[in-house]
């Protein structure tokens, strides 16, 4: 009979302060759903960052110039303007990814590329603007970027400056060449 009367008065003080019920149940049901919307949100956040991980691996390991955000930086003591010295954009050349491929051990693949930002790429009457990069055949095996349809620039083709363009799906998709056969 105990809890049948804990029942029936907890009905009756619930009844009475019908105002601070409502109230007590919506902060409830508010922080159920902010607590379900962050941990999707925490979850959704690592679903991206462990695609990230999956995409460039564990084992891989990217060096800027300059640092990732420092594509140009300050020499000190140049005698020019300010005093703070002239901005000369760091860079990397190809002999200097050959060198740490051939000096560090354990390295198994050298991938060097060059980012040249956005430019744009025109078939027929459509434009898109994407990134271009110019990179090695190693490029391919070192992302895990496999090609679809064609086929891969080649040592061949680095060696003799050729021409050539591997595009991704979404340029092929913005410039309406899915049916095409027109892409490698």
């Amino acid at each position: 009979m105990k809890t049948s009367r804990m029942i029936g008065q907890a009905a009756r003080g619930l009844n009475r302060n019908r105002l601070r019920t409502f109230f007590m149940m919506a902060g409830i049901m508010v922080g159920i759903t902010v607590l379900t919307t962050v941990l999707s949100a925490g979850m959704g956040a690592r679903e991206r960052i462990m695609e990230r991980v999956r995409v460039f691996g564990l084992e891989n390991i990217m060096i800027w110039a300059g640092g990732a955000t420092d594509q140009v930086r300050s020499v000190p003591g140049s005698g020019s303007g300010s005093g703070s010295g002239s901005e000369v954009t760091a860079t990397l050349k190809l002999e200097d990814a050959e060198a740490v491929y051939t000096e560090i051990q354990g390295i198994r693949l050298a991938a060097p590329f060059a980012r040249s930002g956005q430019s744009e790429a025109q078939w027929r009457d459509r434009n898109f603007a994407s990134p271009m990069f110019g990179v090695t055949p190693e490029w391919v095996d070192v992302w895990d970027w496999p090609v679809g349809v064609g086929s891969f620039i080649t040592q061949q083709d680095v060696e003799s400056n050729s021409r050539i363009a591997a595009i991704g799906p979404t340029v092929v998709r913005e410039l309406s060449l899915r049916d095409r056969g027109d892409h490698g």
